[in-house]
């Protein structure tokens, strides 16, 4: 169960100090997740759909490959081999959900996007607080020094990949499962969101 993988992450030793590099762990996720849904005295995937979901209008959204196979214009998974296309099965996460398992759509994406770019609003009221989403978008541990010259320094919010893209401030935050890419990104000060979700495996199309 979720709980017990949660309780079990006791038995994994650290093999950094807190704080010293930046990790990107898919339990911490987990486990974010699992602390949302005992603090609302429900499960996770029901602590978003009220607290997200709904109050957004994400009518497309689900949490289980299952319930995507249901609607009329779901997507298939592929992959490329030896350079031929390839139908993969659909991998289910339920296990990890909090990091990884919601699918979606680009309509229903660019309402999330659109509250992220309007401090936290969406048909005039409030879904999170201004002050919060300032914290998310918001350097919280470095990360390092970037390759291109157009990039600035990268960081990690809290849920955001933090960098600079020929001085536009940048946040953005990709996801892979079996099949499928995704990407969005956001220009705070631009007041620009751009989403972009393949159905390849792999695929750096969203990067590009």
């Amino acid at each position: 169960t979720r709980e017990a993988l949660v309780r079990r992450l006791r038995y994994l030793p650290p093999n950094k100090d807190l704080r010293e590099t930046f990790q990107y762990n898919n339990l911490m996720f987990v486990t974010a997740g699992y602390l949302v849904g005992t603090l609302q005295g429900t499960s996770w995937e029901d602590a978003i759909r009220s607290l997200v979901f709904q109050p957004l209008g994400m009518t497309g959204s689900n949490f289980s490959v299952a319930e995507s196979q249901r609607a009329a214009d779901y997507s298939l998974p592929y992959e490329v081999r030896n350079d031929t296309i390839h139908q993969m099965p659909f991998r289910d996460i339920n296990l990890v959900g909090p990091a990884g398992s919601i699918n979606s759509s680009v309509d229903d994406m660019l309402k999330w996007v659109r509250m992220q770019l309007s401090d936290g609003t969406a048909d005039g009221r409030h879904v999170i607080q201004a002050a919060t989403l300032r914290d998310m978008h918001s350097p919280h541990m470095p990360i390092g020094l970037p390759d291109e010259k157009e990039f600035g320094a990268e960081d990690y919010g809290m849920g955001w990949f933090l960098t600079s893209y020929r001085g536009h401030y940048q946040a953005s935050h990709g996801g892979n499962i079996d099949g499928f890419s995704a990407l969005v990104t956001l220009y705070p000060q631009d007041h620009m969101g751009i989403v972009v979700l393949t159905n390849q495996n792999g695929s750096p199309l969203p990067e590009l």
